[in-house]
């Protein structure tokens, strides 16, 4: 197949990046659905650049930002086929019809409703195998099925952005909806849900077809500081999409959380023996016990959430836009 016939590219975004990426080079290489791909990459690439030469469908852009949103914005520049694809470059397709089945939901959702111009597959964290960090992996994983109104059902539903780690989107929609250079450096696939919804457009989410996460638990507290970052970041960017109900009740929690455990030796004793207990277990590795203490780790992510609202709400960055 020639590369004026094929329709969709897929845009990968990476910055000192070569544990993951070379796998997921290869992964797509065996992809049934034939494609281009893009990768823009900032930092130390001489590896990654390697083995992008490897392959004759792939495109390598050295870049000198280090900022997913202009990359990715970058990607969509020198992307020439009907539809792009983005995938995290420390994720891996979950199987070789992976990229077809994206391309078949968008095409087929987009003839039935001709606002549909992105669709997005699920995630499944991994990570790695040391028992102290399996914890937050198993809690991320659950609170992804919780978040969820699908509940083992595959219907697509409509949602205001699609993670970049897994999705597709008709080219000609980014071409004047762009990412922003958030200032964080992550949060940019929020702001363009936000910008695309609210110009009418319709964003389709399942679970299926997934990808492989191989995220960094170790910065799992800091990610949910950030995310708490963007939200505000993206409330100012498009401000007809803030929720305001939802936005208070976020923010209230931080200054409650303190009040509870300053108020509370109990509660401060009981947290403290829940760590420690929490140790004591994962050192043993009994799995099914450590599901106990996921509570914990949701009311430590909920903080550093809120934490980061707050601060993005004092934060100069409200004066970068784009």
């Amino acid at each position: 197949m020639s590369k004026s016939n094929l329709k969709t590219t897929i845009g990968i975004v990476t910055y000192n990046s070569t544990k993951h990426i070379n796998d997921l080079i290869k992964n797509l290489s065996q992809q049934t659905r034939k494609h281009l791909v893009i990768v823009v990459a900032a930092g130390k690439s001489e590896q990654t650049e390697k083995a992008c030469q490897q392959y004759s469908n792939i495109k390598y852009i050295p870049s000198s930002h280090n900022n997913l949103g202009l990359n990715r914005n970058l990607a969509v520049e020198y992307c020439k086929t009907q539809f792009i694809t983005f995938i995290d470059d420390d994720c891996i397709p979950s199987s070789k019809d992976w990229l077809a089945n994206l391309e078949d939901s968008l095409i087929t959702h987009s003839k039935a409703d001709s606002q549909v111009v992105g669709f997005g597959g699920g995630q499944v964290y991994q990570s790695y195998r040391t028992s102290s960090k399996l914890t937050i992996n198993n809690f991320s994983s659950l609170a992804l099925l919780l978040n969820s109104s699908q509940f083992g059902t595959d219907q697509p539903k409509k949602v205001d952005h699609l993670p970049t780690y897994n999705s597709i989107f008709l080219r000609t929609a980014l071409k004047s909806v762009q990412f922003p250079p958030t200032p964080f450096n992550t949060g940019e696939d929020l702001t363009l849900g936000w910008r695309l919804t609210n110009q009418g457009h319709t964003l389709l989410k399942a679970h299926s077809p997934f990808v492989f996460h191989y995220t960094n638990t170790d910065k799992w507290f800091k990610k949910m500081f950030l995310y708490g970052r963007a939200q505000i970041f993206a409330s100012r960017q498009v401000p007809s999409k803030r929720k305001p109900t939802r936005l208070f009740l976020t923010l209230l929690f931080l200054p409650t959380a303190f009040l509870v455990i300053l108020s509370s030796k109990a509660l401060t004793i009981l947290t403290l023996l829940s760590w420690a207990l929490s140790f004591l277990i994962q050192k043993n590795n009994f799995f099914w016990t450590r599901q106990a203490f996921f509570p914990l780790i949701a009311y430590v992510s909920f903080f550093c959430y809120s934490f980061g609202m707050w601060k993005e709400l004092f934060s100069t960055s409200q004066s970068t836009t784009n």
